[in-house]
C-alpha cells in the first residue's frame, strides 16, 4: 500500500542530493523520517527547510537512543538511586534529564495523533496506520477505550522510534560500503541499468526488485556487515554460567557486543 509513497520520497531524496550534495547524511535522515511519518500519520513534511513534526521526532529519537545506551546513567546500574529525592547531591542530574526526556517523548506521541484525529474530523485525512486503526475500532463513532487509544498512540510512535534511526543508519552504511568497494557499486549500477534501460530512461521501482538480485544481496550484506545497534540491551543471567573459560556469576549484567 505504501510503495508509491516511498518511491515519491526516494525521488525527493535524490533531488535534494543533486541540489545539495554536501549534506547527504542530512538528506538520508529527512527521507527516512518523511517516509515513516507518512506511513504512520499520513503527514507530508515540508519539501524544503525545517519541518516542525520532524524536528520533534528527531529530538525524541535522539533522547531515546541516549537513554537506551548501556550504562549511560548510573541509575541504570544502581536502580535504587531512582528513589533519591532531587535535592540529594548527584541525583538532580538524571532526575531532570528524565523529566525533560519524558516531556519530549510525550509530545512526540500526542501531537501527531491529535493531527490525524483533526484531519479525520475535517474529512481530509490521508490513509495511514493511525487512521486505519481509528476507523477499525471506532466504527460506530462512540470513541475508543482508554486502552485502545493508548495502544494506537504508542504503537504509532514506535514506528518512528524503532524505524527512523535504524533505517537511517543502514542507508548511511550503504553509502559508506559503496565508497569502500567501488567495484561492487559498478556491478550494481550495471544491473540497474540493464533493468531500467540505462541512464536517463527511468528510475527503478519496487516492481523491479525481483530482477535485481545483486542489488538485493547488497542490501542484505549491509545489514549483516554493519548492524544498526553496536550493542545489545543489557541482560541479567539467572544462574552462574561458565562460558569458554569465563565464569559469569549469577546476577551479572551482561551487555553483548554485536559489532
Amino acid at each position: 500500500n505504501f510503495h508509491p509513497m516511498i518511491e515519491i520520497e526516494c525521488r525527493r531524496f535524490l533531488l535534494r542530493i543533486i541540489n545539495d550534495p554536501q549534506r547527504v547524511l542530512k538528506h538520508i535522515q529527512t527521507a527516512v523520517g518523511a517516509s515513516i511519518v507518512r506511513i504512520a500519520y499520513g503527514y507530508s513534511i515540508e519539501p524544503s527547510g525545517r519541518d516542525p513534526l520532524l524536528q520533534i521526532t528527531h529530538e525524541g529519537i535522539a533522547q531515546i537512543s541516549m537513554a537506551a545506551q548501556p550504562g549511560a546513567f548510573i541509575v541504570d546500574v544502581l536502580p535504587f538511586l531512582r528513589h533519591l529525592p532531587t535535592w540529594f547531591p548527584g541525583a538532580r542530574g538524571f532526575h531532570s534529564t528524565a523529566k525533560h526526556f519524558r516531556e519530549t517523548v510525550t509530545e512526540l506521541v500526542e501531537k501527531p495523533y491529535a493531527f490525524v484525529k483533526a484531519k479525520m474530523a475535517a474529512g481530509d485525512a490521508q490513509p495511514c496506520y493511525v487512521s486505519a486503526l481509528l476507523e477499525k475500532y471506532d466504527k460506530e463513532g462512540q470513541g475508543l477505550t482508554p486502552e485502545q487509544e493508548f495502544v494506537i498512540k504508542w504503537s504509532a510512535s514506535s514506528l518512528y522510534t524503532g524505524g527512523a534511526d535504524t533505517t537511517n543508519s543502514s542507508i548511511q552504511s550503504f553509502f559508506l560500503s559503496m565508497l569502500l568497494h567501488p567495484h561492487v557499486l559498478q556491478r550494481a549500477r550495471a544491473e540497474v541499468d540493464a533493468v531500467t534501460g540505462g541512464p536517463g530512461v527511468r528510475l527503478p521501482n519496487f516492481k523491479d526488485r525481483d530482477r535485481l538480485p545483486y542489488v538485493n544481496a547488497i542490501v542484505q550484506e549491509v545489514l549483516r556487515w554493519a548492524p544498526v545497534a553496536p550493542m545489545g540491551l543489557p541482560h541479567v543471567n539467572m544462574e552462574e554460567v561458565d562460558y569458554e573459560g569465563y565464569r559469569i556469576p549469577k546476577g551479572s549484567i551482561v551487555m553483548p557486543n554485536i559489532w
